[in-house]
């Protein structure tokens, strides 16, 4: 059975969904040591690759769904996002009001310009 693209991409990230919770019940300093301090130690290769993801999978995601349900499971995941976030609120809340008190930059509002480009695009469809 050949797979589709979204298949894959499905695929990929389910496999290393499943590795990171396994090795993070196991020995959580692994994940740290070989993926979030490379990850997060790197911001220019880290968004460059990222980047680089976003565009793959948002160009074969949106060749199989409309950008309206992209929205509706980006509002699924950012409120699971959410739920386990909460459960270090101490740890964040210094975090979050030393962000919250800083002037945007101008990768935040490219960041920015974007999702409300996607926005206006997932309400044109719904309306």
């Amino acid at each position: 059975m050949a797979l589709m693209p979204i298949e894959i991409i499905a695929f990929i990230f389910i496999v290393v969904a499943l590795l990171k919770i396994v090795v993070v019940i196991f020995n959580k300093k692994i994940w740290y040591a070989n993926v979030v301090k490379p990850v997060y130690g790197n911001p220019e290769i880290s968004t460059f690759v990222f980047i680089l993801l976003v565009l793959i999978i948002f160009y074969y995601v949106l060749k199989d769904l409309m950008l309206k349900e992209v929205i509706a499971v980006i509002a699924l995941t950012s409120i699971l996002m959410a739920l386990g976030f909460l459960q270090y609120q101490k740890e964040l809340m210094p975090l979050i009001n030393r962000i919250y008190s800083k002037n945007l930059t101008t990768w935040q509002w490219i960041y920015i310009v974007f999702w409300v480009f996607l926005l206006i695009l997932a309400l044109y469809e719904i309306f």
